[in-house]
């Protein structure tokens, strides 16, 4: 500030006056040399011409108002080094008083001089930048002058390199899609706001990480989407024609269900099993569940489930005692495929792993029987089971 300077300079010695009614201390001990404070003014003076004439060109409009305040001269010569430097715009990061850095158009990032008089703005002009290396390592970039500036100017005097962008962002935390609509200079963002609803761009964004995270991460049970596949191509292979839903399907449903969505919750809320089921249409539907049943029923009532795996032959287990009073092995697609038990011991462990019930009761049973007799004489061990 010319002003705060004159102040200064007449502290330390006598004063000269300048052409321009400007008040130069020339004091021994000031500090400050005399051809520089001339050539300060000198440029001080082309400035303010500079701005004189493009307010005068401008008169009348809203843009340019006839600054006849002091605060009116200083914007229009802030406006007129924006012109002239429209490639040196930064955003300050950091509290006045603190170290605050630049970000500076083009990606440079600087650090404030402790020496600029900046005060507390959000955008300035990087006026003079000095890049300072120490040994081998990356030099670091210093702003000794800025000078503040709007970032409605840049609006008015720039409006070809002022873009508006919509981003979305996964956020693994929150398991949702983050939205931000966002104003930017050259890629220097001016405006951030957090956007609301659902467009496409939000539910791609979505679709992206739901495909990633498996469908199984969806449904309460995450092996009943992998039961459904092996379901289905257990059904086709025992009745050729029938709907069949494979990996592929599943993946197209998970990826259709995400459209109008942005968040892992919405979809956990869909019921995705009915919807691949639906798949399958009514018929097909039907004829999965008669031919591949999630339980069946043993001798005393009990309901046990059916474990359907790819690759693997359809299989339940349970207590051996559940068994007792069955004469044939429990079937499932119409009584064609009889499935594979896991006879279980008391302590839940498997004694025998089997499709032929009739044949494990004559050939193994009897001296099963006598060791489970032994290891858990509370329990009933009947000799025809």
């Amino acid at each position: 500030d010319l002003e705060d300077m004159d102040r200064a300079l007449k502290k330390g010695g006598h004063t000269a006056r300048s052409g321009a009614g400007l008040s130069v201390g020339i004091g021994v001990d000031s500090g400050v040399h005399l051809g520089a404070c001339r050539q300060v003014d000198r440029s001080r003076k082309q400035l303010m011409k500079i701005t004189r004439q493009r307010v005068g060109q401008n008169a009348g409009s809203d843009s340019y108002p006839v600054p006849n305040a002091t605060e009116d001269q200083e914007e229009a010569l802030l406006r007129s080094l924006l012109c002239a430097y429209p490639d040196r715009v930064a955003r300050v990061r950091g509290e006045s008083g603190n170290e605050r850095s630049l970000l500076v158009t083009g990606g440079t990032t600087a650090t404030l001089s402790d020496e600029s008089a900046l005060g507390a703005a959000e955008f300035a002009l990087a006026l003079t930048l000095q890049e300072h290396r120490y040994g081998k390592g990356p030099g670091r970039v210093i702003v000794r002058s800025a000078a503040r500036i709007e970032a409605d100017w840049l609006i008015d005097e720039f409006s070809d390199d002022v873009e508006e962008r919509e981003t979305f962002t996964w956020n693994a935390d929150r398991e949702r899609v983050l939205g931000t609509s966002d104003l930017t200079y050259r890629g220097l963002t001016l405006v951030s706001t957090k956007m609301r609803g659902v467009s496409k761009e939000a539910s791609a964004v979505l679709r992206k990480a739901a495909l990633a995270a498996g469908a199984e991460k969806f449904v309460a049970d995450p092996a009943a989407v992998p039961a459904l596949v092996a379901r289905s191509a257990l059904c086709a292979e025992h009745r050729p024609g029938i709907p069949t839903l494979d990996e592929e399907a599943v993946r197209e449903g998970l990826s259709n269900l995400c459209e109008g969505m942005t968040s892992f919750k919405e979809l956990r809320d869909a019921n995705l099993l009915a919807i691949l089921e639906q798949r399958l249409g009514p018929n097909g539907t039907a004829e999965l569940a008669r031919l591949t049943p999630l339980n069946v029923t043993l001798a005393g009532r009990r309901r046990v489930q059916v474990h359907y795996e790819s690759g693997k032959p359809p299989w339940i287990a349970s207590r051996l005692q559940d068994f007792f009073g069955l004469r044939q092995s429990p079937t499932i697609m119409g009584g064609q495929l009889p499935l594979v038990l896991h006879l279980l011991a008391p302590n839940q462990r498997s004694v025998q792993i089997t499709t032929d019930l009739p044949g494990f009761w004559e050939r193994h049973y009897p001296t099963l029987r006598k060791a489970l007799m032994r290891r858990y004489p509370k329990h009933a061990w009947p000799e025809n089971p």
